[in-house]
């Protein structure tokens, strides 16, 4: 039997050995819900989500941020209790400014709930934020260390966020890192907070920052945060694994705050071909498409791995090529002409009618409603969808099958 493999080439360098066991912390009930259009879900719909997200392999979410109101703050205990009650294995995460009033809510979850509570401090860095803000560096340090210090004294897990570290000139971002690594933190979060890196600056820096914490003689995770501003997020996140990032952040559906964060969905697929274990790649289709109902986001047709059209094709040279492959088995069928296997998300490589299809579609679709076309009738149908401006619905073909019937009984 033939592999496909045989006849499969790639110019793509081998980065297998730094992504194999990258996790993924899922942000889309914080960062997600930050869109300007999205709704937020109920504390009901939140519980499923998070049930959907373990099931992929989020091996983190990010539950809220519970400084910012008494109902949020019971939402988050909410869902802590609800992980620990069902024994979701996956670390439940918070986010808070450094200040320590926005800490002590997550510390007293930590010590009255079973579950631990990690918090995930972020603080804005870059020039421009500390002008525009009116901050100086001394004043910026002194917030990091003040946040790292209660988190340390307190015994609960914490991650630092850089904000728009990508932004921040190597000489800050050394005296910030090296606040950071005194003290007992689990991870420094790097934030392209602007979506403001390209792919090459994002390997950049997440190697700039793993060389400071080895020189510190800490043993710390480092995280890659992106967004999606400059339509990069996903190659970004790639690179900053490639340079030995162990965790990345973004939403499934890329849903959050102006264009979005990194679409997590993209980069478990990714990782997942790639030949990482962790994630349940058919499973990300259910997630998504209870996220994109309850957050009311639409998916776009072309949306990769996801959409509609992602593995529909209507033109003609294509959709034989396809439907050749089809005979050849599975593997074929899924790379002919795509790359990205429809079939281990639960999806099938789909042939369509319409104005760019040839006489093997036609022939296709009549055969998939248990037809026998002859190759007139197949040809009549043909010419009927190059007079349309769209694809053919089934309804369409079944109606037109069977006024070709009548005409020639």
């Amino acid at each position: 039997m033939n592999d496909v493999s045989r006849y499969m080439y790639e110019w793509n360098l081998d980065s297998t050995s730094n992504l194999l066991n990258t996790r993924l912390e899922d942000d889309s009930l914080r960062d997600g819900l930050q869109g300007a259009f999205v709704r937020k879900p109920t504390l009901a719909e939140k519980m499923e989500l998070v049930k959907l997200s373990v099931e992929v392999g989020a091996q983190s979410i990010m539950l809220g941020f519970p400084a910012i109101s008494e109902h949020e703050l019971q939402e988050c205990r909410s869902l802590l209790v609800f992980i620990e009650n069902n024994k979701l294995k996956t670390e439940a995460v918070f986010l808070a400014r450094s200040h320590i009033g926005d800490l002590k809510p997550i510390v007293d979850m930590h010590e009255n709930v079973s579950e631990t509570a990690e918090a995930a401090i972020y603080l804005g860095t870059s020039p421009l934020r500390r002008y525009v803000e009116k901050w100086n560096l001394a004043d910026m340090l002194n917030k990091c260390k003040t946040a790292c210090d209660f988190m340390t004294l307190k015994k609960v897990p914490f991650s630092f966020s850089v904000e728009d570290a990508t932004r921040t000139p190597p000489k800050d971002l050394e005296k910030i890192v090296e606040i950071i690594c005194q003290s007992d933190a689990i991870s420094i979060d790097i934030c392209d907070t602007a979506g403001a890196s390209t792919p090459d600056g994002a390997f950049r820096i997440v190697t700039f920052v793993k060389n400071l914490i080895e020189k510190s003689g800490r043993n710390m995770r480092v995280s890659w945060h992106g967004h999606n501003d400059r339509g990069l997020s996903v190659a970004n996140s790639i690179f900053a694994a490639k340079a030995g990032a162990t965790g990345i952040s973004g939403s499934f559906l890329g849903i959050g705050e102006r264009t979005g964060n990194t679409p997590l969905e993209q980069v478990a697929m990714y990782l997942h071909q790639m030949g990482s274990n962790l994630y349940q790649v058919d499973k990300i289709i259910p997630y998504c498409e209870l996220l994109a109902k309850y957050t009311n986001t639409q998916i776009r047709p072309e949306a990769p791995i996801i959409g509609s059209q992602a593995f529909a094709t209507c033109t003609g040279t294509h959709a034989a090529a396809v439907l050749k492959a089809r005979k050849l088995g599975i593997e074929f069928e899924d790379y002919i002409f795509s790359g990205v296997p429809a079939s281990i998300l639960g999806r099938e490589q789909e042939i369509m009618i319409g104005p760019t299809s040839g006489m093997a579609t036609s022939y296709h679709v009549l055969e998939k409603l248990g037809l026998s076309p002859s190759e007139e009738e197949a040809r009549a149908l043909l010419t009927f969808a190059k007079t349309r401006n769209q694809y053919l619905v089934s309804s369409e073909i079944k109606q037109f099958a069977n006024c070709e019937s009548q005409q020639t009984a």
